[in-house]
């Protein structure tokens, strides 16, 4: 087990580390992922690093011709190289990682991120060229796996595991008392703030989901959420306000599921930095009045995931909404005049066009700020170990799986709605959804346009 790191005095460490992050960049975006920021922040608060060592943010987009990367790495010599894998960069560092071997590289390759945690025991053929793989939250596990490197620990802990090892069952989860904000180290903050013309960050105060929708990787390894404290919180919002912040995406998947805790902060964003736009995350069966009357009076967009409105989809990806109260809440948004967008996914288990449909209309009767969001195959997830007839689903082969055709929705419309999003379900909905002429397996018949 994991012991957390008490001590009176900062070991030293003489290696050389890198944390490279490969990404989508935005214009906007911070120069750094927030995930690195964090793993380097813990880093920096437990170790001293010699005059031969040290830490090194390394981050390219994926678009970008990656040789530099492999140049850049070699040139710092690292002992430790660590990358977070997600969805849309695995092509990228299994190319990586195969160049730098290639190259001679010897350093210690870390790989961590949601395409390792929620991985099996085929890691090791996946990525050869990994030395550790890491499963759950990467701060205290990347710490262990420096201290261990370093020689000064004997033995690694939960969800960290050697290219060698016979299981590859286990999870390393922080308390939150662990729960550190990167931003609290000046020479991270500095680049995750970013650009200060454009003003936007990402900021995390709360790790783990209460729900367990079966296409969601959130839940997988967390049996109770992990909370930032109130000090650090107001301290962060302090520092944005001080460094001209203008938006903050917040991370949170369910800000609002602890709505003491929501209050509490919403009252700190009103004293602290009240003309700052945050984009927060919530399902709107969360939202009570008193919420509502104080989002009203900040700068606040909200993000509401409905996914589908269908009882029996609901019933399928275990994500069960309360149509009543999204009806009230929605019509409470539209009366207080707080922006807000809904999200929708289509290519959902036993959801015909026609059930997306429906959806779509109903939702149009409150905002036509909606969002469509294919089904994605996220690697370990509950929807992912339960497909056993591969033809009821077909997903793209290329990353980031997305959904092709299913048993339900075939594959020219599914392909309509990707091509065309709102505008080509608009189109439909301007007849009465009465009229809509189906096929015969219960997708709507194009219309002229598309």
């Amino acid at each position: 087990m994991i012991k957390f790191p008490i001590q009176k005095k900062k070991p030293t460490v003489n290696l050389q580390i890198i944390l490279l992050g490969l990404n989508w960049y935005r214009p906007k975006d911070p120069r750094i992922p927030l995930g690195s920021a964090m793993i380097a922040s813990y880093l920096h608060k437990y170790v001293e690093f010699s005059d031969f060592g040290g830490l090194h943010l390394l981050n390219y987009d994926v678009r970008d011709n990656l040789s530099t990367a492999l140049h850049e790495v070699l040139e710092f010599h690292p002992q430790i190289l660590g990358i977070g894998v997600y969805v849309w960069n695995v092509t990228e560092t299994k190319k990586i990682l195969k160049g730098l071997r290639k190259l001679g590289f010897q350093g210690k390759i870390v790989l961590g991120g949601p395409e390792i945690t929620y991985s099996d025991s085929n890691l090791p053929n996946e990525f050869p060229e990994a030395d550790y793989f890491v499963k759950g939250d990467g701060e205290l596990a990347f710490l262990n796996i420096v201290l261990y490197e370093a020689g000064l620990i004997q033995t690694l802990g939960n969800g960290i595991f050697q290219k060698f090892s016979r299981e590859f069952d286990g999870y390393c989860s922080i308390p939150s008392s662990e729960f550190i904000s990167p931003f609290r180290n000046e020479s991270i903050a500095k680049w995750l703030i970013g650009n200060v013309e454009k003003g936007f960050t990402r900021w995390q105060t709360q790790r783990g989901c209460l729900y367990r929708c079966s296409f969601c990787a959130f839940p997988n390894g967390y049996k109770e959420m992990i909370e930032m404290n109130d000090d650090q919180i107001k301290k962060d919002l302090e520092l944005f306000r001080q460094k001209g912040v203008k938006e903050v995406a917040v991370l949170d998947p369910i800000f609002f599921v602890h709505k003491d805790r929501a209050k509490k902060i919403l009252s700190m964003i009103k004293e602290i930095c009240p003309s700052i736009r945050f984009e927060i995350q919530t399902k709107l069966e969360h939202l009570d009045k008193n919420l509502l009357e104080m989002i009203r009076d900040l700068n606040i967009v909200l993000e509401c995931g409905i996914q589908t409105l269908d009882s029996i989809v609901q019933k399928e990806i275990k994500r069960v909404n309360n149509k009543e109260r999204i009806t009230e809440n929605l019509q409470r948004l539209v009366d207080k005049n707080v922006p807000f967008e809904v999200h929708l996914i289509y290519g959902l288990p036993y959801q015909s066009f026609q059930s997306l449909l429906l959806d779509f209309t109903f939702l149009l009767q409150f905002t036509d700020n909606i969002r469509l969001f294919p089904l994605i195959r996220l690697k370990g997830t509950a929807l992912d170990l339960s497909i056993e007839n591969e033809d009821d689903f077909v997903f793209s082969p290329i990353l980031p799986r997305e959904v092709i055709k299913t048993k339900w929705m075939d594959q020219t419309t599914i392909y309509r709605i990707k091509k065309y999003g709102v505008a080509y379900l608009k189109e439909l909905c301007a007849s009465s959804i009465n009229e809509i002429p189906l096929a015969k397996n219960g997708e709507a018949n194009s219309t002229k346009k598309y």
